[in-house]
């Protein structure tokens, strides 16, 4: 500072040394006027860290030298844990980010892998394939009463339940009864998963379906991931598998319609 004039600000004094450490690299020292007009310029990004002789350890930019860093009301970021001027915090994809952490936490939401940990924990292979067995286990007293008529007409007329055997009346009952099934079980899993959240296998479990962003499923999307459902069941049972190694537990269908099974 020219003549080596001091003028106390938010509590630092100018003149002394600064530090700044951002990416990794540690520069300094500096002068404060000089690490000030960085920070207002953006060339120091809020969640970079600033030490000056005498302090008791780093800050971040956005708390020393950011609007409202003279005592005006504060937010934690949920992404890096820090506190930032309030009107640095904005609320995106359900979480409170500062401007620091908003381009990377928009990107990760646009391809699919920044639901926040404050929606819970993610439901791992053991959960999932438990609520499973329990829907299905639900779904078959369903489907056996659709059944039931065709069964009853292979009985009384003594054909064989082998489709190609049967006749043409009959064959097209029993393909009534497929798409009969295939409907009920759409219906199941849409209803359940757009009005309760989860399916009652995974309610019981204390599982739920999320999107990207941590929402509740629409209709249509609950429809497009009953649907993936089948392109996982292509894979010879590996789409299924692939909570026990994927970072959000996902399956084949959950990548596929952007979806996660979060412990509630």
């Amino acid at each position: 500072m020219a003549g080596g004039a001091e003028e106390t600000r938010c509590g630092y004094t100018e003149g002394l040394a600064w530090y700044t450490l951002q990416d990794g690299v540690q520069q300094g020292p500096f002068e404060e006027r000089q690490v000030r007009e960085w920070a207002a310029a953006g060339a120091l990004r809020p969640g970079a860290l600033v030490w000056r002789d005498g302090a008791a350890g780093w800050q971040t930019a956005g708390e020393v030298f950011g609007p409202g860093a003279d005592g005006a009301p504060r937010r934690r970021c949920e992404r890096c844990g820090t506190m930032q001027p309030e009107s640095w915090v904005v609320r995106w994809g359900g979480i409170e980010v500062c401007a620091y952490c908003k381009p990377r936490h928009v990107a990760a939401l646009r391809e699919g892998r920044a639901l926040p940990a404050a929606y819970g924990e993610f439901a791992g292979f053991g959960p999932r394939f438990a609520a499973r067995m329990i829907d299905s286990m639900i779904q078959s007293v369903g489907n056996f009463a659709l059944q039931m008529p065709v069964l009853v007409m292979v009985g009384a007329t003594g054909a064989s339940a082998r489709p190609e055997q049967m006749g043409p009346w009959m064959l097209g009952f029993y393909g009534f009864t497929v798409l009969a099934q295939i409907g009920l079980q759409a219906v199941y899993e849409v209803w359940f998963l757009a009005k309760k959240g989860g399916t009652p296998g995974k309610l019981l479990l204390q599982l739920q379906v999320l999107d990207g962003e941590g929402k509740r499923l629409g209709s249509k999307h609950a429809l497009g991931r009953y649907f993936a459902h089948y392109v996982t069941g292509m894979t010879l049972g590996i789409g299924y598998l692939m909570p026990l190694w994927d970072s959000e537990k996902r399956a084949l269908h959950d990548m596929l319609a952007d979806t996660r099974v979060m412990k509630q």
